[in-house]
């Protein structure tokens, strides 16, 4: 709401928590929140697989005074209320 308010053209804000988190914390978050285990399909690593990445969101903390409140398991159980919520099956 708050790039909306403030008229700075065309910007491009990345939000998240600033941290990482692993693909296995994002995965098992899921998985507790749609109360199924997930179907998992290991492969080798792929040319262009990311090791580590996380949002950097200096940029919306600076302009738009961005403070994340909401932890990822938090997040993730929100999402799957309202998905299921708009009728949609998980």
């Amino acid at each position: 709401m708050r790039a909306s308010d403030r008229p700075n053209g065309y910007q491009i804000y990345n939000l998240g928590r600033g941290n990482p988190v692993t693909l296995a914390a994002m995965l098992e978050a899921v998985e507790r929140a749609l109360g199924k285990k997930a179907v998992l399909d290991r492969q080798p690593e792929q040319p262009g697989d990311v090791r580590t990445t996380w949002g950097d969101i200096s940029k919306a903390q600076t302009r738009l005074e961005y403070q994340p409140k909401v932890q990822l398991e938090e997040g993730v159980e929100r999402f799957v209320e309202w998905w299921r919520e708009a009728g949609r099956s998980a």
